[in-house]
């Protein structure tokens, strides 16, 4: 960050008919105790009011708005990524249409990042709500809650940490734009940023991992977003997939209680949407060109590929299951990345 003046914060929201919530997280960022100094909004090409109620939002908003909207649907990485491009803060926050930020998000992770400049990225934990804005569950029923008693600085174990469950989400993000210089463009090659064929890496969780390959990342134990889950909400699928996969991984974060990791079978449909979402990872891994940084990420990456893959081509017949299942179990594919020999079991006798 530039010294001898003050730091800029850039608030950056991608939209598609997201009408029904717009009015609720517009509220919450405009109460922060520390407000952004600017706010990039870019519409996906809405039809329900949504970019009539960022134009409204701009016209009375305490501080500058640029409101922005896609020629052709992009899909929510596309957006996002205009958004991005056209942000000119020192420290940037992803804003869903959806969310509610509690009043001193802005102002904590600040902080965070203020007090540790070797971090490139602060993250908080997020209490989960349902669409009329009521807790879910008694503890919020949040997957990606980390335990009270994690360390405040992710170093070494940072980009692995990320690899196992998509901890930093990205409404409780807040990062340096360094971090634009890794993880632009959001797919490999410069290529369109998001395909409808195939699932995209979700854009937080490729500047989550980006941030985390360059240096530590600052984990704020604190709830410092309201995260809406609702049936129409755009990252969803993405959301549900890595939800479904890590249900099944029995092995807890640092200092993380298992209770949130309950098993529950990984269903066709999510195994054949997540092939296409960990090729994506490996090849922005490799990307990355960095070898100390790649390769126990991609390996994980890889070696739970190669589990969808064997999932996905079980035979029939159970006797012609066991060798290859045998050998994932053997060099410990099962234990690291699914329930170990229970779920080998399961796999062999085809239960779903």
């Amino acid at each position: 960050m530039a010294s001898g003046r003050p730091v800029r914060i850039s608030a950056v929201m991608a939209t598609h008919r997201g009408r029904a919530f717009l009015d609720d997280q517009f509220r919450s960022i405009v109460e922060q105790t520390r407000p952004p100094d600017e706010m990039v909004i870019c519409d996906d090409r809405s039809e329900d009011g949504t970019i009539d109620a960022a134009y409204e939002f701009a016209a009375k908003a305490p501080f500058p708005v640029l409101v922005t909207q896609n020629a052709d649907r992009t899909g929510t990485n596309g957006a996002f990524e205009h958004a991005l491009r056209l942000a000119r803060g020192d420290l940037i926050a992803l804003a869903d249409q959806d969310d509610v930020w509690e009043p001193g998000k802005l102002a904590r992770l600040e902080r965070a990042l203020l007090e540790h400049p070797e971090a490139l990225l602060a993250f908080s934990d997020v209490t989960t709500i349902d669409a009329a804005g009521a807790q879910l569950g008694p503890f919020g029923e949040n997957p990606w809650r980390q335990d009270r008693a994690t360390r405040e600085v992710l170093n070494g174990p940072a980009l692995e940490l990320l690899m196992g469950r998509p901890q930093a989400c990205g409404m409780s993000m807040l990062f340096r734009r360094a971090v634009l210089d890794r993880a632009l463009p959001f797919s490999p090659g410069g290529r369109p940023s998001q395909s409808f064929v195939e699932a995209p890496l979700l854009h937080d969780r490729w500047i989550g991992l980006a941030a985390a390959s360059a240096g530590p990342l600052v984990y704020v134990n604190e709830d410092l977003v309201r995260f809406r889950r609702h049936p129409t909400q755009r990252s969803a699928p993405g959301v549900g997939q890595f939800d479904s996969l890590q249900a099944e991984n029995p092995r807890p974060l640092p200092g993380k209680s298992s209770r949130s990791l309950l098993p529950r079978r990984v269903g066709e449909g999510v195994l054949l949407a997540l092939a296409p979402l960990l090729e994506n990872t490996c090849a922005r891994l490799r990307e990355l060109d960095n070898e100390a940084v790649t390769r126990l990420p991609l390996q994980m990456a890889e070696e739970r590929l190669e589990l969808i893959r064997l999932r996905l081509s079980l035979p029939d017949a159970r006797a012609k299951r066991i060798g290859p299942i045998w050998r994932l179990l053997r060099r410990g594919v099962y234990r690291r990345h699914s329930r170990g020999a229970y779920s080998a079991l399961a796999d062999a006798i085809g239960w779903r």
